[in-house]
């Protein structure tokens, strides 16, 4: 079974696609959350992104209202709504995902 995830996980990582500065852009994001056998990698991906916001700085509000889930479900919703944005980075759709829905600020350093 474990053979089978890493053998999709690879497959998946040498998938040809278009040529990009990025590790992950918005296109291949939203890929990896339309399937099933990909979630826990979307899942942690988009948690991964939001860990880094908060880690350069920004307040997002209290974390302890929110769940991993819904998290990504936003971040899913962008990029669903927002399709001209998914060749961006897809650490850039993260941000502006969690900037738009609650309403993330950079605390000032001092």
């Amino acid at each position: 079974m474990m053979l089978r995830w890493f053998a999709a996980v690879a497959a998946l990582a040498c998938s040809t696609s278009p040529a990009s500065p990025y590790f992950d852009t918005g296109n291949s994001l939203y890929e990896l959350c339309q399937n099933p056998r990909t979630y826990p990698i979307c899942l942690g991906t988009i948690i991964g992104h939001y860990d880094m916001l908060l880690a350069n700085g920004y307040d997002c509000g209290p974390d302890n209202q929110r769940t991993k889930q819904q998290i990504m479900d936003i971040v899913v919703k962008y990029l669903k709504d927002n399709p001209a944005e998914r060749s961006d980075v897809a650490a850039l759709a993260t941000y502006r995902a969690m900037t738009a829905a609650f309403a993330c600020k950079q605390i000032p350093k001092g």
